[in-house]
Order: structure tokens, then sequence, then C-alpha cells
């Protein structure tokens, strides 16, 4: 009764000295101390009220740091009153006129919309140049339909079309391997798997009695279905709005075995990564960091016709090599600069034993020491909620203070945690403790006031992909995604798409543009994240300079021809 009495007694004094007497119980002094209005005495209860709401509104804005106080040019300042008005007048019509606003629906209800697609607000978030995306994976970075439309009439491409056998493995190169053996690279066989194959050399024909069909063979077969068939063997669709995060995964994972064939052929892969650079070229994105699946052995190695087969630096080479074909062919779209850059963060899987992960870690390592300024990070990736523990890999973390020494180099890592809706999993807090540059996802830091704060004071960015996190129902509803709120709170994010190829988009607008309008994001905020991308990279401090200098530049022009597109301003 004597907490009571204090706590009745307290309350008494607040509503004494609020403004509306017992309405104002929830106001403590340290409230009426911050918002308290100066000299108030002439004013009447209403204005008094209104302008210490004003002055909350005030403070509470401040807590977002750059997002709310970056300075704005006075073009920058008009172009953003034009952008909230468009903003604004798209979602109070889809909102309470037709009550359809795509924003609040599944991403593949809405993603041939006209109103969307073809809508101002998408139209100038393509324009924009967003930095670079620093979230994405190497076998889902390209488009769904160039593999259709163009990979599969590589020379020697072969589709499974038989039932799928899950006792029967297919290891690199697409010969039958032994499921229990200690091969790295191996993979169930499902229908739709795509290998390449030459039947006139001996040892690289299709495996004897599994239905393996040529590309010409199918498309016979199969005449105008053929596309949308395989296509739909490769992506995931709306189907997937009834399902929960673990049976979305279950739809999602065997899609990335299907196409394992074709991006372990050298020749397709490197044109898939020329795919995927041009599209994020195309879509005004300078720079991309790749999470590249490689370990030891031949996990994530390559091969060719004649069965040679690429494995440890020889891999990272390979993306050197589409990169420099890229940056020497690729005409540059208006805004690129003619700056394309890329870092590979080497990748292990969250499901393998601790001792294959420590033999991955120090393979990142010895990947780093061969190619330098390409390898630039660690991760540890897979379903989060099913697989490993970032804790449960404890000894094998401690282990990097002695590869450091041996190597002479540190290789920070990058996380993905938090990739979960669950307050159980507790990943995000040895994220932190462990030091991670970037965060891959980060969901359920909502749940950790601590991990939060902790984001704030270390400088830790979120790596926020809003139509993965949807795709893979971690989110029904981006509006009620926490990256919108993580940007309230100052926690510094990057906007990133994840594995659009298999979610059947391409480039980073469609994840700008829900983000927009699910979070209500005006032109500030899109500059901070764009400008974030290149702060929380991997570039070097000299590639950074240069590649802030060459966004800067893009920013500038494409600030200025929006405002002659938009507002009609001569300038």
């Amino acid at each position: 009764m004597v907490r009571l009495a204090v706590s009745l007694d307290k309350l008494a004094v607040l509503a004494s000295l609020s403004l509306f007497g017992a309405h104002s119980l929830l106001i403590d002094e340290t409230i009426d101390e911050l918002f308290a209005i100066p000299d108030a005495t002439n004013i009447s209860r209403t204005e008094a009220y209104l302008a210490r709401r004003a002055r909350f509104v005030e403070k509470d804005a401040e807590v977002s740091g750059l997002y709310h106080s970056l300075e704005l040019t006075d073009d920058e300042l008009e172009l953003n009153d034009w952008f909230i008005k468009e903003r604004n007048s798209y979602i109070n019509y889809h909102v309470i006129q037709t009550q359809d606003f795509a924003a609040q629906q599944f991403f593949y209800e809405w993603q041939n919309r006209e109103d969307v697609v073809d809508g101002s607000i998408f139209k100038f978030l393509h324009s924009m140049p967003k930095g670079g995306v620093l979230h994405i994976h190497s076998g889902s970075s390209g488009s769904a339909d160039w593999i259709v439309n163009e990979g599969l009439s590589i020379e020697g491409c072969y589709i499974y079309w038989g039932d799928d056998q899950p006792d029967v493995c297919i290891g690199l190169g697409g010969q039958i391997v032994d499921c229990d053996s200690d091969v790295r690279t191996k993979n169930t066989l499902h229908h739709g798997m795509i290998q390449f194959y030459d039947p006139t050399i001996e040892g690289r024909e299709p495996p004897n009695g599994y239905d393996f069909r040529t590309t010409s063979q199918l498309m016979s077969e199969l005449g105008n279905d053929f596309n949308s068939t395989i296509r739909n063997l490769i992506t995931v669709d709306g189907a997937l709005k009834n399902y929960t995060s673990r049976e979305a995964w279950s739809a999602f994972q065997p899609l990335f075995v299907r196409i394992s064939g074709f991006m372990g052929y050298r020749p397709a892969f490197l044109s898939y990564l020329y795919n995927s650079f041009q599209l994020l070229a195309d879509d005004n994105v300078q720079h991309v960091e790749i999470r590249a699946a490689m370990g030891t052995g031949d996990f994530g190695g390559l091969y060719d016709m004649d069965g040679t087969t690429y494995i440890g630096p020889d891999i990272i080479q390979a993306y050197e090599e589409a990169l420099d074909n890229f940056i020497n062919e690729y005409k540059y779209p208006q805004y690129s600069g003619g700056n394309f850059t890329m870092k590979i963060i080497v990748s292990t899987l969250r499901v393998l034993p601790s001792g294959v992960v420590e033999g991955d870690l120090e393979n990142a390592f010895i990947l780093k020491q061969a190619h330098p300024n390409t390898v630039t990070g660690f991760d540890a990736v897979a379903e989060e909620d099913t697989g490993n523990t970032t804790v449960s890999y404890l000894e094998v973390w401690e282990t990097i203070p002695a590869l450091e020494e041996q190597y002479q180099m540190q290789i920070p890592f990058f996380f993905h945690d938090g990739e979960t809706d669950t307050r159980n999993n507790t990943n995000l807090i040895d994220a932190v403790l462990l030091g991670s540059h970037r965060i891959g996802h980060g969901v359920n830091a909502f749940w950790s006031p601590r991990v939060r704060r902790e984001l704030k004071l270390r400088d830790i960015p979120l790596e926020v992909c809003p139509l993965s996190n949807q795709i893979l129902r971690y989110v029904d509803n981006v509006e009620i995604h926490p990256g919108g709120s993580y940007i309230a709170d100052g926690i510094p994010i990057v906007i990133s798409s994840d594995d659009p190829g298999i979610f059947g988009y391409e480039g980073m607008t469609y994840d700008f543009w829900v983000a927009t309008m699910a979070w209500r994001l005006d032109l500030r905020t899109l500059k901070v994240l764009a400008m974030n991308s290149l702060t929380y990279s991997t570039l070097s401090t000299d590639e950074q300079t240069y590649s802030f200098k060459i966004w800067e530049e893009n920013w500038n022009k494409f600030v200025s021809e929006s405002l002659q597109t938009y507002t009609r301003k001569l300038v």
C-alpha cells in the first residue's frame, strides 16, 4: 500500500501542474521540463498545449539523427516538396479511396501494377543514384528471365525432367556422387535441375539412366509454355502468401539446387554475373558487395566443359574476370559515371558442423591473401531459425586472433543475424558482441532495446531487405516492418534486395519504392540511405573517396534533371 500511496500522490502533483488536469496524468516531470514553453503566461491553454506538442514532435524527430537533420540545398528542398506531395497523393488515394495500397499488400499482388511501375515515384526512384547494394547473393543477383531467355541457350545446357530423386546426388560438373561422401559440392537431383554436358567427351556426358534433356528438346516439347514453365521452377511466387516463414524457406531453398549446376558452369556463371552487374548499373547502382558461398574442397567451385574445375582463389578470379568484362564492354547508363565496383563477402553455411565452418573461415583468409582487394569479409548464411546459432560457433570465432597473426591480415564479420520474427532468436546479441561490421537483416532487433542502443553507439548498420523479409514471411505487411522504426530511432541502415533473381524481380527500385511508401520516406532520408551504402561499404579509403565523388556528381545531376521533369523548373 505504501508504494501505491506514493504513486497516487505523485500523480496528484502532476495533475495539478498539467494543462488539462487528470487528462495529462501520463506526462511526467521529465517531459514537463523538456517541452516547457518559455513565457507561456500570455497564451491560452490550447495554444500552450499545441506549442508543447510541436516541441515534442521536434524533439522526437531529432532522435532520427542524420535522417532528419541532413542539410539539403534549395534545389533539393524544392524537389523534396514535390516528392512528399506526390507520395502523399498516391498514398491517400490508394488508402482512402480505392483501398488497394500496394505497400500494404503482398509483393506479387502489385509487382506489375501500372499505378506502381508506371507511376512518377517509381520512375523517380529508378533514376535516383542509389550508391551500392550491400546484401545480395551471387546465385540470385541476376535475372531469372535472362536465365530462361538467354542462359539456357548456352551450348551444352541440359535440364533434368524426371521426378525428384532425394537419394541421388549430383556433384560439381554434373556427375552422380555418393550422397554420403565427403565431397562438399553435392545436391540432390531435383526436377528442373540445370547442368551442362558434352556427350562427345568421355566422362562429360549426362548420367546414364536419368532423364536429362537438352534445351532444344524441351522447347520443342513444351512449345509456348517453355518460358513460363522453366521460370516457375526457378522463382517463388504469390503462393508463399499463406505460408509460414519455415514453409516459405522449404519452397525457396530447392530453387538454388535447381540452378546450382548453371551457376557452377564457369561460362554460364560469368555471363550471369555480367547480367547482374548490368541490371544494377541500369538501376543506378554503382557498387555491389556479394555474399558468395565458398569454402574448403570444391565448395563453391566452378567447372568447364572439358572437366576442368576451379576452386579456392580461382573462384575469386572468375568474379574479377566477370567484372572486368562488364567494365570493358558495357555502355554505362546516364548516372553510372563510369564507376562500378565489386567486393566479395565469403560465406559458409550455418547448418554445417563447427569443424567445417572453421575450415571455411581459414579458407577466407587464404582467399583474401590471394585477392586482397576483392575479398573483404566473412559470413555464415542459410535459414536462421532452423540453422545453428551464432554463439554455437563461438570456438570457431575465437580462432580469429590466431588466424590474423598467421596471415597478417583481418577479415571482418558480416553476420546474417536477426532474419527471424521470433523473440527467442538472440543471434543479434552475438553479432554485436563479436563486432560484426554490418548485420544482415536484423528484423527482430525491435525485441532488444540494448541491441538497438549498441547499433547506434557502435555505428553498426543493418542491411535491411524489406521485400525479402515479406516474401519469406517474416513480416506480412511492409508498413509494420521494423525498418521504418529503425530509421526513426536513428539506427544506421542500408536498403538491399537479398535474392531478387529467385524472388522474380530485378534491381533495387522495388525495395526503395516499398520502403518509401510503407515508411513515408522523404528525399532527405533517401539521400542518407544512398550515402550510407557507400559509407558502410568495404571499399578502401581511396575507393570510397572516388565513389563518393562520382555519386555526388550523379546525385546533383539527378536533382537538376528531376526538377525539370517533375516541377518544370528551368535551371
